[in-house]
Parts: structure tokens; sequence; C-alpha cells
């Protein structure tokens, strides 16, 4: 099914959809008639009949009407890519979800640029992934989404040395690697608004990106919204955009990384730093995990907020070939470019992803 298989979607109106970045039956049907009136010029009477009948085609792939439970467990039942590390998957349930946002929340030095890096090489991997050494005598099986990402960088903080060095420890092209993450430097919040609001559906349609990174969400935000007036506000823009972001990762089933900046308390209650944003971001993500460095290049992750995870911790290790493992390579075992290592297996190491949880609320 295609978009102009909608029934009572005319050519004009069809050309007004595809104009504003509404390219596919799932991101239309994801559509909330009143934006996409603003956004393409379609009244909203019109608007709400057509994404209605997007939603009925697509009952039984995205549970957008209302569907059996055994259908719905595996709908619910998304695919998964390894970070490349353990230790890490383990906490998270197996791996990082599609249809799912992560928000990495932590200090300077902590490790968020660098996870957002791996993940944008691992992501690229076969499905039935590579396998790694991780200790001695020991490997680890590092599966792929075999798609491409997009990096919004508000912090230049990308490198694409650090992406050709950890695609080599993967065995990828180290060229290939870097020309299949689309990145952009956003100059200001504005710049960031556009970004996700007018040309993020294009690059997704265009590439099948798997991977969506922010780094960081909040950067211009906080530097541009100064005072309790324009609180409410930057909460509202902030509000929409991590909507479209969840939108987007449901219809396109990717994943989502925006990471987090620490900021000092200044009242008297709670610990004397907290992370940026406030509420808007902390509800808007589906899996929270705060990052803080230790002793050397020890770097702990811990699950700060999940729907089905308890609070656990993870220790790797941070050095030029990314974040790996104990004190074990983190390099792949035997394998050219490409070719994979390992039969398609389920990997006894991690547990089996639990189903995914439902929409989580946002407020201020």
């Amino acid at each position: 099914m295609m978009l102009k298989d909608v029934k009572g979607l005319g050519p004009k109106t069809l050309q007004k959809l595809q104009t504003a970045g509404i390219l596919t039956l799932e991101a239309l049907a994801i559509q909330d008639p009143k934006v996409m009136a603003g956004r393409t010029g379609i009244t909203e009477t019109i608007g709400t009949k057509i994404i209605t009948q997007a939603r009925l085609m697509l009952k039984e792939t995205m549970a957008l009407d209302f569907i059996p439970g055994s259908l719905a467990a595996k709908l619910l039942n998304v695919p998964t890519f390894s970070s490349g590390i353990r230790s890490l998957d383990r906490i998270l349930g197996g791996g990082i979800r599609a249809s799912a946002l992560y928000e990495w929340v932590g200090p300077a030095r902590a490790g968020k640029t660098t996870i957002c890096s791996q993940c944008c090489v691992t992501v690229q991997l076969p499905p039935e992934g590579h396998r790694i050494n991780v200790g001695k005598d020991e490997t680890y099986l590092v599966r792929g989404r075999g798609g491409p990402a997009i990096w919004i960088d508000t912090e230049k903080t990308f490198r694409p040395d650090k992406v050709r060095q950890i695609a080599k420890r993967y065995g990828l092209d180290p060229k290939v690697a870097v020309d299949s993450i689309s990145y952009v430097s956003a100059v200001n919040s504005q710049h960031v608004q556009w970004l996700i609001e007018e040309r993020l559906p294009f690059i997704l349609d265009s590439t099948g990106a798997k991977l969506i990174v922010v780094d960081s969400l909040i950067r211009h935000f906080g530097a541009e919204y100064i005072g309790r007036e324009t609180l409410a506000r930057r909460q509202q823009i902030l509000s929409r955009l991590l909507q479209i972001l969840l939108e987007y990762a449901a219809a396109y089933k990717a994943s989502v990384f925006y990471t987090n900046q620490i900021r000092a308390n200044p009242t008297p209650y709670g610990g004397p730093t907290k992370p940026a944003g406030g509420n808007i971001l902390s509800h808007a993500a589906t899996y929270r995990v705060k990052l803080r460095a230790r002793k050397g290049e020890e770097r702990v992750a811990t699950i700060m907020d999940a729907p089905d995870l308890p609070e656990e911790e993870a220790v790797f290790y941070l050095s030029d070939l990314g974040l790996s493992d104990g004190t074990g390579t983190g390099t792949i075992t035997s394998a050219t470019p490409g070719e994979s290592t390992t039969e398609a297996l389920p990997d006894p190491d991690l547990p089996k992803l639990p189903p995914e949880s439902g929409d989580p609320s946002i407020d201020l």
C-alpha cells in the first residue's frame, strides 16, 4: 500500500502532502489534521478524512485501530541493534529498540557523543551481526539494522575520523560508514525546528535511516530562551519536536538518540546537579540513561527511567576505537568488511526483549 492508494486522495492533495514532506502512508497516518492543515494548506475536514483512511489501512501493521492482543504482541516486538557494548546492551534489555526515544544525560567527557558515534556505525552492520572480542577467549555478537543514520549537530562535536576508527573496528569500509551518515550542523533553535519539522521526513524517506541523532537537543534552546518568561514557550516547542521525533521513529521503525547536558541545581532540594530541559525531556524519553566518568577511561551508564527495565548500571571503557567492555579489544574477530562471522541465531548473552511500552506522556 502506498500514499496514492488512500481513498479520496486526489492528485493535487497528494502533491501538497509530498511538498510538505508527508511521503508515505505511515507518515500520513500519524499526522494531526490541524497541524497538517498549517503545513500543507489542506483543510482540516479533508485532512481528517484521509488521515482516518490511512490509519484504517495500517490497522494491522501499526496498530492504529483496535486489533487482537495476539497481533499486537507481534507488532510490539520491534527490531533492535547492538550498541557494541555487551554490558550496556544487557541493562537496556537486549539492545537499542526501534520506535523508541533514548536520552543520554551526562556532563562533558561522559561519553554521550561517543555512544552516538558508535551506534551510527553499529546500526549499519547486518542483522545477522559480527562477533567481536570482549576479553580473553570471550566474544560477543553485535547485530545491526543494515541501515544508515542521521546526525543533527548543535555542538560541533561530530568527528568523521572517530567514525572511521570505529568502522574499522567492526570490519566496515570507513568511507562508506561515514558517507552513510546524513549530517547537518544546526546554527540556532529555529534551524533545529526547521530541520526536524520540515527536512527530516525527506531525509528519512530518501535514505531509509534507522537511527536519528540530535546532539544535543537542548543546546540552542538553553542559550536563546533566557528568563522564566520564556520558559513556557521553550517547553512547548521542545514538546512538539519530541513528539515529531517519536512519530517518525514509529513510522519509519527508527531509533532516536538525543543527548542532554547536566546543569547546576540552585535549590537546596535534590542533588547538586540535574539534567537540563525539565520534565518535558524526562517524560518524553522512552529510555533515559545517565552517563558519568569514573577513574581514567572508565565510564558508567545508569538506567534513570524505563517502562520495562530496572535501575541497573553498566561499566565500560573509552578508547580511540570507541567504547568497549572490560579490557577486551572490542574488535571484530575474523571477517572481511561486510562479511558475517556468525549465523542469525539468538545470542545467549542477551535476555529476550520485553514488549514495547505505550506512548510516554509529556508535560511541562
